[in-house]
């Protein structure tokens, strides 16, 4: 029984127990696994959340790094799983200018006019 069919498909009775699902069980779905050992992030990713006003563009330029959250707001879900290229791009087409890349050393890489 897959996924979906444990956690909705369910056809029993109302008074009849269901089978428990525990979120450990899924730990190697796509997109939960953690980074392989010994990827690191290419940069710092900062998210001024003051400016977001959630369009988009960096989930649609690097979905690997960025997510909507609840409040639709971009998040940053995976810091090391795009190129520094990605990034830049990701940075620069965000209609806001709501996101920050930083050197690992803490330098600032992105916007360079501040």
């Amino acid at each position: 029984m897959g996924l979906f069919d444990r956690l909705f498909g369910h056809k029993g009775k109302a008074d009849e127990p269901v089978e428990d699902v525990s979120v450990e069980e899924f730990d190697d779905l796509p997109g939960e696994a953690p980074a392989p050992p010994g990827r690191q992030p290419v940069l710092r990713i900062e998210i001024d959340r003051q400016s977001c006003t959630g369009m988009a563009e960096c989930v649609r330029i690097a979905p690997q790094v960025f997510a909507l959250d609840e409040e639709n707001m971009a998040i940053v879900v995976d810091a090391s799983a795009a190129t520094r290229e990605q990034l830049l791009r990701a940075a620069r087409e965000c209609p806001t200018q709501a996101i920050r890349l930083y050197e690992l050393d803490g330098t600032q890489v992105y916007p360079d006019w501040m």
